[in-house]
C-alpha cells in the first residue's frame, strides 16, 4: 500500500448518517473526477452490525462503490494486519479504536470474560496490557497497512 502519505483521515461526528457530510459532485461523477472504490476498513460499527449500517448510505452518496471490510470485536492491530492483505483502494475509511478502548476498560474494571474476548478476537499476545501507547502504535501501523493509493489530498 501507499502507507500513512496515502490515506486521508476526516473526522466525522455520528448524527445518524455519515452521508451528510460528504458533498457528491452534481452530475454522475467520471473517472478522472472520482476514485474507483472506497475501501471501508474497520470494526463492527465499519460492518453495519452495531449501530446503523453507513457503507450503503456513503456508497449512494458517493456514487461510487465502497467496499466493506468491517470484522466484529477487532482492535487497531488486528485491523492492521488483516488491511495488509486487502486490494488497494483510491481511497480508504478507517474507523478503529471502540474495541480498544473497550478492552482497557475491561481491563480496569478486573472483567477477565471481556478482556478475554477481545484478548482472543484480535489475536493480542499473552500477557498484553492495554493503553494509550499501545493503541497509539497499533493505530500508526493500522495507517501504514491501509491498502490506499491516494498521494495527495487538499
Amino acid at each position: 500500500g501507499a502507507g500513512a502519505a496515502g490515506v486521508v483521515a476526516v473526522a466525522l461526528q455520528w448524527h445518524g448518517s455519515v452521508a451528510c457530510a460528504l458533498q457528491p459532485p452534481a452530475a454522475a461523477p467520471t473517472r478522472s473526477q472520482w476514485p474507483a472504490r472506497v475501501a471501508c476498513i474497520g470494526d463492527s460499527h465499519t460492518r453495519g452490525v452495531l449501530g446503523a449500517p453507513w457503507l450503503p448510505a456513503l456508497q449512494q452518496r458517493l456514487r461510487i462503490p465502497c467496499d466493506n471490510h468491517g470484522q466484529d470485536g477487532e482492535t487497531a492491530g488486528a485491523i492492521a494486519r488483516r488491511a495488509r492483505e486487502l486490494a488497494p483502494a483510491e481511497y480508504a475509511v478507517v474507523l478503529a479504536g471502540t474495541n480498544d478502548a473497550l478492552l482497557e476498560l475491561a481491563s480496569r474494571a478486573g472483567n477477565a470474560a471481556m478482556v478475554n474476548f477481545y484478548s482472543k478476537q484480535s489475536g493480542l499476545p499473552e500477557g498484553y496490557r492495554p493503553s494509550a501507547e499501545a493503541f497509539g502504535a497499533a493505530f500508526r501501523s493500522l495507517l501504514e497497512a491501509v491498502p490506499s493509493r491516494v498521494v495527495a489530498a487538499a
